[in-house]
C-alpha cells in the first residue's frame, strides 16, 4: 500500500493480458497482479503504442539504460505495445 499521509491510503493492483514475465514481475510489486483473459481492462477498443514510436522516446532509452545498470534481467518476449484502459 502507498501512503501519503496516515489518513490516505492507496492499495495498487496489477493487470496483465498475458502470463509471460508475471513472476518476475512480482518482487518488484508488492500488489495483487490479475489476469484479464478477456481484456476489459484495456477498454472496448484496444489501442497500441505504434512500434516507431516507442523507438522516439527518449524515456526508452534511459529506462532501459536504468535497467542494465541496476542488473535487472528481462526479455524482449511478450506484447508490450498494448495500452491499458
Amino acid at each position: 500500500m502507498y501512503s501519503r499521509d496516515s489518513t490516505e491510503l492507496l492499495q495498487l493492483f496489477g493487470v496483465v493480458h498475458e502470463f509471460k514475465g508475471v513472476t518476475d514481475f512480482k518482487p518488484f510489486f508488492k500488489g495483487d497482479v490479475y489476469f484479464d483473459e478477456e481484456k476489459r481492462f484495456y477498454g472496448p477498443n484496444e489501442r497500441w503504442l505504434p512500434l516507431w514510436m516507442g523507438f522516439l522516446r527518449v524515456d526508452t532509452y534511459l529506462n532501459t539504460y536504468r535497467a542494465k545498470k541496476q542488473g535487472v534481467e528481462g526479455n524482449m518476449e511478450g506484447e508490450g505495445r498494448l495500452l491499458g484502459g
